[in-house]
C-alpha cells in the first residue's frame, strides 16, 4: 500500500497508511508536466514538498541539472521553506546558499532529488573598500592572476600548491573548491594560508563562510573543516557588504589569535 499525507494546521505532513489524495490546493498547484518527476521523489523530500504545496508555496520549475544528478531532478520553489516545516525533517540536509541559482537546497541522503529555494534579488553591497583596499580591484586582479596561471606550466615541485591555491581564487563547491578544502586540511603551506586569508574578503560569501570555518580548523580552534558550534560565526561572511565582512575577520581573527593587520597587508600586496 502506497502511504499518504495529511496535514496539521501548520502545513506539516504527517506519514497514513492511505492511499495518497491530494487536496484540492495541493493538486492544482502540480502542473501536468511536473507529475513524473513529483512522483520520483522520495517519501521524505514528498512529504516536504507537499507540506509547501499545501501552506501556498508553488514549484516554479523543475529541472534536471545540477546540483541533482541526470537521474535526479531540482524542484525550484517559488518562495523560500518554512523554516518550521523544513526542520520538521531532521533526516534531511538543508544547506543555505547565496548565489544567483538559489538561497537555499535540501536533499535526502543520497542527493539525486533536491529542493531549493528561489535566488535572494541582488542588494547594493554600498563601500567596498576596506581599510584603504579596493576589493573590486582585488578581485578583478585575482581573476587575471587565475586565467593566466591556468595557462602557464607549473613547476613540479611547487605544482600541489599552486593548484590548491588556484581553486581557492576561482573554484566552486561540488567541483575543484570541495576537492580543495578537503586536501588543504593535511597540506596547508604559507602561500596556501595566505590564499585562504584573501579568499576572506575576495570570495563570495558563501565560499568565504568555508574559508573562515578551514581558518578556525587549522588554527586549532575548531573540531572539524566546518565546526558546527561556530557556525553562527562562519555565516556572518555570508555578506557582499564590505564592512560588514571586514567585521567577520576581526572576529575570526580575535578567535584564531591573528592580527586582522596580517589580512590587510595580503590584500595591499601584489598578487603574484
Amino acid at each position: 500500500m502506497q502511504y499518504g499525507r495529511e496535514y496539521t494546521a501548520e502545513g506539516i505532513a504527517t506519514i497514513t497508511r492511505a492511499p495518497i489524495r491530494y487536496g484540492a490546493v495541493v493538486s492544482a498547484t502540480i502542473r501536468a508536466e511536473h507529475l513524473r518527476d513529483v512522483e520520483a521523489l522520495p517519501l521524505d523530500l514528498r512529504m516536504l514538498l507537499d507540506a509547501e504545496l499545501a501552506r501556498g508555496n508553488h514549484i516554479a520549475e523543475v529541472s534536471h541539472t545540477f546540483p541533482a544528478p541526470p537521474i535526479g531532478a531540482c524542484f525550484m520553489l517559488e518562495r523560500p521553506m518554512s523554516p518550521a516545516t523544513r526542520d520538521a525533517m531532521p533526516m534531511l540536509r538543508y544547506r543555505p546558499r547565496n548565489s544567483s541559482v538559489c538561497s537555499g537546497e535540501i536533499t535526502d541522503a543520497d542527493g539525486i532529488f533536491w529542493l531549493l529555494e528561489p535566488p535572494i534579488p541582488d542588494l547594493d553591497s554600498g563601500e567596498s573598500k576596506v581599510v584603504g583596499v579596493d576589493i573590486d580591484a582585488m578581485r578583478q586582479s585575482q581573476a587575471a592572476l587565475a586565467a593566466s596561471a591556468r595557462q602557464k606550466p607549473v613547476d613540479s615541485n611547487d605544482s600541489r600548491s599552486a593548484r590548491l591555491v588556484l581553486a581557492l581564487t576561482v573554484g566552486t563547491f561540488y567541483g575543484t573548491l570541495t576537492q580543495a578544502l578537503d586536501e588543504i586540511a593535511d597540506f596547508h603551506p604559507t602561500e596556501v594560508m595566505n590564499a585562504l586569508f584573501r579568499g576572506l574578503m575576495l570570495r563570495d560569501g558563501e565560499v568565504a563562510c568555508h574559508l573562515a570555518a578551514m581558518l578556525a580548523f587549522l588554527h586549532g580552534k575548531a573540531d572539524s573543516i566546518f565546526d558546527w558550534d561556530l557556525r553562527p560565526l562562519f555565516l556572518t561572511f555570508n555578506t557582499e557588504d564590505g564592512s560588514e565582512r571586514a567585521a567577520a575577520c576581526r572576529e575570526l581573527c580575535v578567535l584564531i589569535d591573528v592580527d586582522p593587520a596580517h589580512i590587510h597587508a595580503l590584500l595591499a600586496a601584489p598578487l603574484t
